[in-house]
């Protein structure tokens, strides 16, 4: 360095010192010379952190790219980096966002741009270079663009099962929260790690959408994992439940089990899985379970049977013993005489056991002796009763006349007055004394609900204010008036505690009391000295309010005097209270000085009165535009010009104390009255709608009444009800589609349940057509006779047999034609087929063969004679003049005969004996083997071709 180096003065940004170096970069102005020597001190500088701030103040892409690939220290290039960051992020022109993006290496940086860049295209490029499961991860959670969600979920694979759980819950995106869900939904059911993430994505997911579908997710892979392992152990479950039925001597128990559980393996599928073992062991225990059972009904009918003959034994011994039993009167033993002879005649008991025997006789003579002492007494007996009807008679006026205490207190005295005497109760008697009881019961019963009913009401009472007072103790709020009332309310319930429903009721209530008296007496204590305290805390404070009353008498500004003086005022009534001693004095001061305020502000509170005149005008003037908006039924525009209005309410001032309530409400009226004709309107609507509702509701539940009985009067009643379903307004729009679907769902099952009986119906009439051809078919001899060997021989009454079962088929109930089709064809080829085989067995029948055959022979002559001859048919290829000669031959030779022919009469006439050939052809067996497909088809070309040329009108020919 030369000396003139040394002597020439050097910037401080090189200075020896780093600090000022560091200083100096800072202070470095903006122009285009900073940017140079920013880059110099890049390139020589040896001190990291100047490098540092140097980078931070350079914005030039090229260097900081520069900087990024070939710095060496970690902390220059971190700063660079997020420099480029933060400019590919924010930056407006897509190129230099691409061109920045190429210099960032680092997977986070990558992930950062991809997740906050302003354009959507360099997102997508910084996506594609991000590797990083968990970035990809957190980018499909948060990235800005839906697209770059999208595209970083896309890029996890299925084996990322982790990942896709964290997008599926933390998303806030619904479409990206769907799709994770979706890859882990797809996953196969031994995928343990996507079951354990759907199963924390139904508790976690922060999209509700998404969590429920997760929820039924969740539930269908646990079904289809548990469907399979839960029918093998049902299957186990009902084998051992039918084996240890087999124990059980609980037949009701035994026969519902047996039931239960064949219900069960049906429901199952049970009788379809034949080979396996559970089959055949459910299959043994049934088996011998039902053998048990019946074993049990013959035990049991035996025993009924041993019984009912018992009791036919016992028969006339039981009636002799309740006729002497029943004897009364004085002919009383002549009654036992005539029992004791029958009871001699009856025959020795040969079914019955000796204890049964003996027990009857038994009976029998004590019923006899009784007979006999009653006849002794039969005197004092009668009256006994005459004494207790009497009695019984005077209760009775008194339990009529409602007075039930009187009697209740006479009534067990009175019974224990009257004598036991054998025999001396009647049955009128019984009935009259249990009436009575009854009638006392049920006053006695009244009695004591309303006392304990009392005693409910008291518990509750009580235990609501020891609720209250409770409370009470624990609130920071409570007042000395609060607290001596509490105390009052325990003393006197503890002095005086009233019936209440249980002892230990009594003891819990006296022990909450106790506690709530002991935690109350401190309570109002402390309160009384605070409230004392605060009295003497008040003397200061009125003294410092007349203080500043007094202070008020120096200012010049009225309106702050004003204002000072309502402030004080309302401050004094807070602290009103204070020792009697002081009252009156400082009452007396503060009221001098506050009159001797409040006149110096008489003038400002004229004008104050004046301004709310003014403002008073103002109000009248909104009350009245108010008022001519009252009746308007344009409610939304109305409704926001009186919200307008109300806001200019609040903009005026006050108005003169004696108008202020009267404008208010007359404003207040008049905008409340608008308010409520529009809710009138309003719930007019709604009970509209209510009503139809409820008419639409009862028209559902007629329709799903009708599926129980559902028919063909049904099916018109639904039509029906669709009819006034349609003439019923429009319900709320909320309520709408569902009562709608309930009303479909409801006429739809009414269509399925008839469409079901149908079938039903229909099941048995094509069963039992079948079994008229299964007969049928049983007639015929086996395939070896029909492969050439000798036929057997035909039952004798074969014939018979086939005509029964025809008039069993015509007898049978229609079926559709599409049903009836195959099952027809399979009965006249089945007939046809034996009629075949065993031509003999017809012989001089209905279905005789050659007989058929002759008749069908007539039949196709004489459709054939009604065909037009090929002559006739040539008539169509004449010309007009020829038709017309023609014509007049055959009227001439008409008329030279004498006699007049009428083509159409002709016509008719034919057609008439054609369908009367069909008609006798349909009466015929039905044709059958070759030769009967040959006349049917002769039979059905004639026919045809006959009605074809009906039906071709002749040409008329031209003039």
């Amino acid at each position: 360095m030369s000396i003139l180096d040394k002597i020439r003065p050097h910037p401080e940004w090189k200075h020896e010192d780093p600090a000022v170096r560091v200083a100096a970069v800072r202070e470095l102005a903006d122009d285009e010379d900073t940017d140079e020597i920013l880059l110099e001190i890049l390139r020589s500088d040896v001190d990291a952190k100047v490098r540092q701030v140097a980078v931070e103040r350079l914005d030039d892409l090229e260097a900081l790219t520069a900087i990024v690939r070939e710095e060496a220290d970690e902390m220059v290039r971190a700063t660079a980096t997020a420099i480029l960051v933060d400019l590919v992020t924010t930056t407006d022109d897509v190129a230099i966002g691409v061109t920045a993006l190429k210099a960032l290496t680092d997977q986070r940086d990558l992930a950062d741009v991809a997740r906050a860049a302003e354009h959507e295209s360099i997102a997508h490029e910084a996506l594609t270079r991000v590797t990083e499961v968990k970035l990809l991860g957190g980018l499909a959670r948060r990235a800005g663009y839906n697209g770059v969600r999208l595209k970083a979920l896309s890029r996890l694979s299925a084996g990322e099962t982790g990942e896709l759980i964290a997008v599926a819950i933390k998303s806030d995106h619904k479409d990206v929260a769907l799709s994770a869900f979706s890859r882990l939904a797809e996953a196969p059911l031994s995928n343990t790690d996507a079951a354990h993430g759907l199963a924390e994505i139904a508790l976690r997911a922060k999209n509700k959408i998404v969590a429920r579908r997760a929820k039924a997710v969740v539930k269908e892979r646990q079904t289809a994992a548990g469907a399979e392992a839960d029918s093998e152990a049902k299957r186990l479950e009902l084998c051992e439940r039918v084996e240890g039925l087999s124990g059980s001597e609980d037949w009701s128990v035994v026969i519902d089990g047996l039931r239960e559980a064949e219900s069960a393996w049906a429901n199952l599928g049970g009788a379809d899985q034949s080979e396996d073992g559970y089959s055949n062991r459910f299959v043994t225990a049934v088996t011998v379970l039902e053998k048990r059972i019946d074993e049990h009904y013959r035990s049991q009918a035996d025993k009924v049977l041993r019984r009912k003959k018992r009791a036919e034994e016992a028969a006339p011994r039981v009636t002799l013993c309740e006729c002497v039993e029943r004897a009364e009167g004085a002919d009383v033993p002549a009654e036992v005489e005539s029992a004791k002879t029958a009871w001699d005649a009856l025959q020795a008991a040969e079914l019955l056991s000796v204890e049964e025997s003996s027990g009857l006789t038994r009976r029998f003579d004590d019923g006899c002796a009784s007979a006999l002492r009653r006849h002794e007494m039969f005197s004092e007996i009668l009256s006994w009763r005459h004494q207790v009807e009497k009695d019984l008679e005077s209760i009775e006026a008194k339990v009529t006349a409602g007075a039930l205490d009187e009697v209740s207190s006479i009534w067990s005295s009175l019974k224990k007055e009257w004598p036991r005497l054998e025999g001396s109760w009647t049955e009128g008697l019984r009935v009259r004394v249990h009436a009575i009881n009854g009638a006392l019961r049920t006053k006695k019963e009244a009695i004591h609900a309303s006392e304990t009913e009392q005693r409910r009401i008291n518990l509750s009472r009580l235990t609501q204010r020891c609720d209250q007072l409770e409370a009470l103790t624990v609130s920071p709020a409570m007042t000395l008036k609060q607290v001596e009332r509490g105390n009052r309310d325990v003393r006197n319930a503890l002095e005086h505690t009233p019936a209440l429903p249980t002892k230990h009721d009594r003891t819990s209530l006296e022990v909450r009391l106790k506690a709530l008296q002991k935690m109350l007496h401190p309570k109002l204590y402390e309160l009384r000295e605070i409230e004392s305290w605060r009295h003497w805390a008040n003397v200061n404070v009125q003294e410092e309010l007349c203080q500043r009353v007094e202070a008020l008498a120096d200012r010049e500004d009225l309106a702050e005097v004003a204002r000072e003086l309502r402030e004080v005022v309302a401050q004094w009534k807070t602290v009103a209270t204070v020792p009697r001693d002081r009252a009156a004095e400082l009452w007396q001061r503060f009221k001098t000085a506050h009159d001797q305020a409040y006149a110096r502000c008489a003038t400002y509170f004229a004008e104050q009165a004046e301004a709310r005149k003014a403002n008073l005008i103002k109000k009248i003037a909104l009350c009245e535009q108010v008022e001519a908006l009252v009746t308007s039924t344009d409610w939304l525009k109305t409704a926001a010009r009186i919200v307008k209005l109300q806001a200019e309410w609040k903009a005026i001032g006050g108005v003169p104390r004696k108008h202020s309530q009267a404008t208010w409400k007359r404003f207040r009226g008049a905008c409340d009255q608008f308010f409520e004709r529009r809710k009138a309107d309003l719930n007019q609507q709604k009970e509209a709608w209510a009503k139809n509702y409820s008419h639409k509701e009862a028209l559902c539940r007629q329709a799903e009444a009708l599926v129980e009985s559902a028919d063909a009067e049904a099916v018109k009643t639904v039509r029906q009800l669709e009819m006034e379903w349609r003439r019923i307004g429009p319900v709320k729009r909320s309520k709408s589609d569902a009562i709608w679907k309930r009303f479909r769902i409801g006429c739809t099952k009414v269509s399925e349940r008839l469409t079901e009986q149908e079938e039903a119906r229909l099941a048995d009439q094509i069963a039992a057509r079948e079994a008229l051809c299964d007969s049928l078919e049983a007639l015929l001899p086996p395939e070896s006779v029909a492969k050439g060997e000798a036929s057997p021989t035909p039952p004798e009454d074969m014939a018979d047999q086939v005509s029964a079962v025809r008039r069993q088929w015509r007898q049978a109930d229609g079926l559709p034609e599409q049903r009836a089709r195959k099952l027809n064809s399979r009965f006249h080829d089945s007939i046809g087929m034996l009629v075949e085989r065993f031509p003999e067995a017809f012989r001089d029948t209905d279905l005789d063969p050659e007989v058929s055959r002759q008749r069908m022979e007539l039949l196709c002559e004489r459709i054939e004679r009604l065909l037009v001859s090929d002559k006739v048919n040539t008539k169509t290829e004449l010309s007009p003049a020829e038709l017309l000669a023609s014509s007049w031959r055959e009227t001439l030779a008409a008329n030279t005969m004498g006699a007049k022919v009428d083509p159409a009469a002709e016509r008719r006439a034919s057609v008439e004996e054609a369908k009367r050939v069909q008609l006798e052809w349909k009466r015929l067996p039905p044709p059958y083997g070759e030769e009967g497909k040959r006349m049917t088809k002769r039979l059905t070309q004639a026919c045809e071709r006959f009605f074809a040329q009906s039906k071709r009108r002749p040409t008329k020919p031209s003039r």
